[in-house]
């Protein structure tokens, strides 16, 4: 699927890169701000509509295909480059794949444990970045990521919403399927608005109730936030961090 992908653009004897995403010199930008012809732009439409699908699997790809969507009707020479540097680093990590299997504690596990992590970045054009991931007893479930004008702390507060509803929405699932287990539910958020609603190094937790149930409010540092890799341009050091505990794995090519 990546190599039908890399042939699009002639891509297939180029140099890998470690990033999906790279900062561009904003003057370097401004020379390859020139809109595609129908040509080119149907072929970045049908790339783009691709990697949407393959974010599913790949949430370390997950902030760079939802920046290049945001360009889906108008796309430049630029979102065309960027889209390149995604399709280099697919090329370079083609033996990645998540790992979905229950973790060693899943059977001696007294309660199963649904988390859902909500993470917002402001942008200076007045827009905001809202993701969240949800992971059952580690394993990865879900992942949404959208864009919206806004301020920057009712971005933090839509995250936690679209956390809440995405977390109750899968612990109403799971419940109907029997299963014999508690299930518990947490919603973890960082930033000013943590700060703000009380939470700190002494409370990190909040018991909160609702109609569809109890369920907890926890701070959770940027370092250990599985959302902002929808949310955040990382680097190579906080890419790589979050690679494992997005139950990213590298394995041989004849396994897969």
């Amino acid at each position: 699927f990546y190599q039908q992908l890399l042939r699009r653009y002639n891509l297939q004897d180029a140099t890998t890169t470690s990033l999906p995403q790279e900062e561009e010199l904003e003057q370097e930008a401004l020379r390859w701000n020139i809109i595609l012809d129908a040509q080119r732009t149907m072929l970045y439409q049908e790339t783009v509509g691709a990697l949407v699908w393959t974010s599913l699997t790949r949430p370390d790809i997950g902030f760079s295909v939802q920046t290049l969507a945001k360009s889906f009707t108008k796309p430049t020479e630029q979102n065309e480059r960027q889209l390149e540097k995604v399709l280099l680093y697919l090329k370079g990590t083609k033996h990645f794949s998540v790992s979905l299997h229950p973790p060693r504690k899943w059977e001696k596990a007294t309660s199963f444990e649904l988390i859902a992590f909500s993470a917002a970045s402001w942008q200076k054009v007045g827009r905001a970045t809202i993701g969240v991931s949800l992971f059952l007893m580690g394993v990865p479930l879900a992942a949404s990521t959208t864009t919206q004008a806004t301020t920057p702390k009712a971005a933090q507060l839509e995250s936690v919403r679209l956390a809440c509803r995405m977390a109750f929405h899968t612990k109403i699932l799971l419940q109907q399927l029997r299963i014999v287990k508690p299930l518990s539910l947490r919603v973890l958020l960082g930033g000013p608005l943590a700060v703000q609603l009380g939470l700190s190094r002494k409370a990190r937790h909040l018991e909160l109730h609702s109609w569809f149930g109890q369920f907890q409010l926890s701070k959770v540092g940027p370092q250990s936030n599985l959302a902002e890799s929808l949310t955040y341009k990382l680097g190579n050091s906080g890419l790589h961090r979050l690679l494992p505990k997005l139950r990213m794995h590298t394995r041989a090519a004849e396994k897969l």
